[in-house]
């Protein structure tokens, strides 16, 4: 946060200035830019005090383990962690689960590893009462998540059609109850709990989640012959049918993929054989386009399923490269040599996942590996194709995290990348110079407040090299909307000459007394702004002149921060905020692909029938639910 250049200034969001506000009492111009009626308020103080110690507690414990996955009982008893501080951070996690309604979704990202197994024991009497505490918290909270429903395409992969495009309700699920097979594990819930929990419900999505639930608890030895007699004797359709299926599996053998061999031989091939998958790609999405579909859906479709074809041929490069089948020569005369994009994003990939499956069993070795590849990787590191740019974003920043990048030796031009809330300098002369444009147009500067929110991954600082801006702009109330389409137009163009990849979203204000609100249209159209959108407000970052941001903070803020009784889409406005503070800042992205792109996995599951459960994402991996859980807590937050 600070100043840009002469008429500009950049701003953290606004729930995180709220949060530090200990912090950051003084801004520009000695004052705060949070009205008086928030900063003055001891209650939100208090709140937003509490949430920054359990942050930095959090953030300690976190920093003491060896990985992410470890035990937090490992961590204390080879003294890596201290009795009193974990005392402390289950105390205060204890109180925040039960503070308010919506603070128990924590639960479902709070790292597992926080619950020990049940014949761990500690000779410290405090910790066992505050581990007490906090799982009866915990559990009193899971509960009540058992009768909320969430769109299960937010826990996986993200892909919500727009509504026009659904041919149908979109699949739902109790997220709460897919947590289930590791509460059994660790002692805190019986398996016949949740058979019981399924006969005496009539919600089909519980139900149903549940269901999920008791498949991986039988992977995992939990369930038990008594439990399966209870299953099929209970009546229940549901149950009597999971009964039958989880005795078949009991007799089928195990099934496993079998590898596929491939040489350095193969890798000649790989243009043709790649350039065959990518034509079927691009002819889907032209069959798509010429049947209606929208072109932003259709493109983005089809750079998924590019993004699949990059993954698995990855997949295969590094599983014979760790095996000999393709020699380290090979594989550096093909990066030497190859000049398709696609193809050295696949290579690198491949590189990347081979050193990483050997620094987790060996760091030494992996560092060896990479240091074979560090001319090729220096070479390409001037490349400015979005494909191996962000092939090699990926790289460096998973292998950081193991200690693989030293000394610069990789990638010497170019600053390790910096983790969320940070917008570059590039980028900020860009948007500058697009408030200058503003500045200049008459009829923009005349209906536009000169400040813009940016919000999604580039705020968040988990974008790729494809990544856009996405912008928000704010018009004055009083505004004629019959002018839209000529200034957004405008804005448009003013986008284009900046060179800034954005698109930019319209809100339209209207004056409520002396303050102001979002403006809500029967129209719905992507670059046109509602309440349905207010959660930007407090995730975004601000960039603009310093007096128009201490307007939008005084006079629109507030009524989105302190909602009252106000509803948005026929929800309490405080609740809907909140799930959609949740949406941007825990799952789109940062679950979905940003959290990948910057750490390797650690812990997870994988069973036979884990995919009931959509264990192959990032939502069980352990360093996600840390950092989702403390991002919940800095983030998720009106008093």
């Amino acid at each position: 946060m600070g100043k840009v250049d002469s008429e500009n200034v950049l701003f953290i969001p606004a729930v995180d200035i709220l949060v530090h506000r200990s912090e950051f009492l003084t801004l520009w111009h000695d004052g705060s830019v949070w009205p008086d009626q928030v900063v003055s308020d001891r209650i939100i103080y208090k709140k937003a005090k509490s949430r920054l110690d359990l942050f930095r507690i959090m953030n300690m414990v976190y920093s003491s383990l060896r990985t992410a996955d470890m035990e937090l009982s490992d961590a204390i008893d080879a003294r890596l962690v201290k009795p009193d501080r974990a005392i402390a951070m289950y105390e205060q996690l204890a109180e925040f689960l039960l503070a308010d309604t919506y603070n128990s979704r924590l639960v479902l990202y709070l790292p597992l590893e926080l619950i020990p197994f049940d014949q761990w024991r500690t000779s410290s009497v405090e910790l066992v009462v505050a581990l007490r505490h906090f799982c009866d918290a915990y559990m009193q909270s899971w509960f009540s998540l058992l009768s909320q429903h969430d769109i299960r395409a937010s826990f996986v992969d993200g892909d919500i059609p727009e509504p026009e495009l659904r041919t149908g309700p979109l699949p739902m699920v109790c997220k709460a109850a897919h947590l289930a097979p590791f509460l059994v594990l660790r002692g805190l819930l019986y398996c016949v709990q949740v058979i019981t929990l399924i006969m005496d419900s009539k919600d089909e999505i519980l139900r149903n989640s549940l269901a999920d639930a008791i498949m991986v608890i039988s992977d995992l030895g939990e369930l038990k012959a008594d439990d399966l007699e209870l299953m099929s004797n209970s009546g229940d359709k549901l149950l009597v049918n999971l009964a039958t299926i989880i005795r078949a599996e009991y007799q089928a053998p195990k099934s496993f993929a079998v590898p596929v061999i491939h040489d350095g031989q193969w890798l000649d091939n790989l243009n043709l054989e790649v350039a065959v998958s990518l034509s079927v790609i691009y002819n889907i999405q032209e069959y798509w386009l010429a049947n209606g579909k929208p072109e932003a859906r259709a493109v983005w479709e089809a750079q998924r399923e590019i993004g699949k074809l990059i993954k698995r041929y990855a997949g295969y490069i590094a599983f014979n490269l760790d095996n000999g089948h393709i020699k380290v020569t090979e594989l550096q005369e093909f990066m030497d040599t190859c000049e398709r994009p696609i193809l050295l994003s696949m290579a690198i990939n491949g590189l990347r996942i081979a050193v990483e499956d050997r620094a987790k069993m060996d760091v030494e070795y992996a560092q060896t590996m990479a240091d074979a590849f560090a001319s090729q990787l220096v070479r390409l590191a001037v490349n400015d194709t979005p494909e191996v740019v962000e092939a090699l974003q990926m790289l460096r920043n998973r292998w950081s995290r193991f200690g693989l990048v030293r000394g610069g030796r990789l990638f010497p031009v170019d600053d390790e990348h910096a983790l969320f809330e940070q917008i570059g300098q590039r980028q900020q002369l860009q948007l500058g110079s697009i408030l200058a444009m503003i500045r200049a147009d008459k009829q923009l500067s005349q209906h536009l407040l000169l400040a813009m929110l940016i919000c999604g991954s580039q705020s968040l600082g988990y974008s790729n090299a494809n990544s856009d801006f996405d912008l928000a702009v704010f018009f004055k109330p009083g505004t004629d909307i019959a002018l839209r389409d000529y200034l957004h137009h405008s804005l448009v163009v003013i986008l284009r000459k900046s060179k800034l990849k954005a698109s930019v979203i319209d809100f339209w204000l209207e004056a409520d007394g002396a303050n102001w609100l979002l403006q809500d249209f029967e129209e719905v159209d992507t670059y046109l702004g509602d309440n349905s959108r207010a959660s930007h407000l407090l995730s975004g970052s601000w960039f603009g002149d310093w007096l128009t941001i201490n307007d939008l903070f005084n006079k629109l803020l507030p009524n989105y921060l302190l909602p009252g009784d106000r509803e948005i889409c026929r929800l309490p406005a405080k609740q809907f905020i909140l799930s959609q503070l949740e949406r941007n800042v825990l799952q789109y992205r940062l679950l979905h692909y940003g959290y990948s792109r910057l750490y390797p996995e650690r812990g997870g599951i994988s069973t036979r029938n884990s995919q009931h459960i959509d264990a192959d994402c990032s939502f069980y991996d352990s360093g996600y639910r840390w950092l989702a859980s403390k991002l919940f807590i800095k983030k998720l937050f009106l008093p």
